[in-house]
């Protein structure tokens, strides 16, 4: 009988486990725990055994270990670049291979699903073709890598995608992909995120404080926007903005400038990458989530806020208003004069705050981590039936 198996081989590169390497480690406990799925075999890196597949109780016997790019192109964005050669020991016993990012997909007749996260990569690739010429020709060649590999993925004979809006994206950007081999798959948050029943916050009218998560200086995100904004939004008691997001020692030096240009110095905090237990702590404190992106896979952050019992502001864009419908104060993009009135309004009325809070924690939990693994147990078992 021909085997079954889960690429895991990206969290090779993934310090940061949010993302596609949440979504990863996330399969990979769902079918540790489903007798469904007890005859899939992981394929990772040594590296990817050891630091995360171990740890869940994964045993080596279920591992097929391959070795990572040679070490002159062994980055995250070339991971995928000699999947046939890496992956050719275990061809001649695969009968289907489920692929949680699209670069390790394979041009063989074997059966595929790839799951497509978004496809803002191509976005900020298109942003920076502006940066030094120099550096063009070797981004020339990245884009067409991306896009081969793209091209042998949106080919596969199975198909998910994080959100109609992402759905929408595949078909857009490849015409000639069948509609009827795509499914939209909700993802979830963490099981130890959430919680909205319980808070330390205290009542919006005396104090206020505001959060984001997520990339800080990524341009989509907008943060720097938000900053320039923040002076208009409502201050009460020893209100803060926190920032919770991965920066390195340069992005934080930067940061710092701006900050100080803004005269926010005394007024945000930035936190850097934080663990999950810091981070529900910061959820649990906030009442108001600012989230200004301009682009969202999913939008997993807010989710994870609103599910924390935070009201989340958001602009109409992407795959926000699929998501969070209307359970949040929503605006046009770059509205952050409307955000500062709904802010201003729900602070003067604590009863409307804690029902728009309400509706916030029943719209989250749509996308717990249970139900995603209830969504995705029943496709995978769906799809595998026919290669069992």
């Amino acid at each position: 009988m021909k085997t079954v198996f889960f690429d895991a081989t990206f969290l090779h590169y993934g310090d940061d486990l949010r993302g596609i390497s949440q979504l990863m480690l996330q399969l990979v406990r769902l079918l540790r725990d489903d007798a469904r799925f007890s005859e899939i075999r992981f394929i990772a890196t040594r590296k990817v055994f050891l630091r995360n597949l171990a740890p869940l109780g994964i045993p080596a016997e279920r591992v097929a270990i391959v070795k990572p790019p040679p070490l002159f192109l062994n980055t995250l964005r070339f991971h995928g670049i000699w999947a046939a050669w890496r992956y050719r020991k275990l061809l001649p016993d695969a009968g289907f291979i489920i692929h949680p990012e699209y670069r390790t997909v394979l041009a063989a007749a074997i059966p595929q699903l790839v799951i497509f996260y978004d496809f803002i990569f191509l976005e900020n690739e298109r942003i920076n073709r502006k940066k030094p010429i120099f550096r063009s020709w070797g981004r020339a060649l990245y884009l067409i890598y991306l896009r081969k590999k793209l091209l042998a993925a949106s080919s596969v004979l199975h198909k998910i995608t994080i959100s109609e809006y992402t759905k929408s994206e595949l078909l857009r950007r490849f015409p000639a992909c069948d509609p009827g081999s795509v499914t939209t798959l909700h993802i979830g948050f963490r099981r130890n995120l959430g919680g909205g029943t319980a808070g330390e916050k205290g009542d919006a009218g005396k104090t206020v404080q505001y959060l984001y998560v997520g990339g800080i200086l990524e341009m989509r995100k907008n943060v720097m926007a938000l900053l320039q904004n923040f002076g208009s939004f409502p201050q009460h008691g020893n209100t803060k903005l926190h920032l919770a997001g991965a920066l390195s020692v340069h992005e934080k030096k930067m940061l710092s400038k701006k900050l100080d240009e803004l005269g926010l110095q005394d007024r945000v905090v930035v936190h850097g990458l934080v663990d999950d237990a810091a981070l529900q702590s910061l959820y649990r404190q906030a009442h108001f989530f600012l989230f200004p992106s301009l682009m969202e896979g999913f939008g997993l952050p807010v989710i994870e806020a609103m599910a924390c019992g935070v009201v989340a502001c958001v602009f109409r864009n992407s795959s926000i208003p699929e998501i969070i419908g209307e359970c949040a104060i929503i605006k046009e993009n770059n509205d952050f004069t409307g955000w500062a009135e709904e802010i201003r309004h729900l602070i003067g009325r604590q009863g409307s705050y804690d029902d728009l809070k309400r509706k916030s924690v029943a719209c989250a939990l749509r996308f717990s981590e249970q139900k995603m693994f209830e969504r995705y147990g029943a496709y995978l078992e769906s799809v595998l039936r026919p290669a069992g």
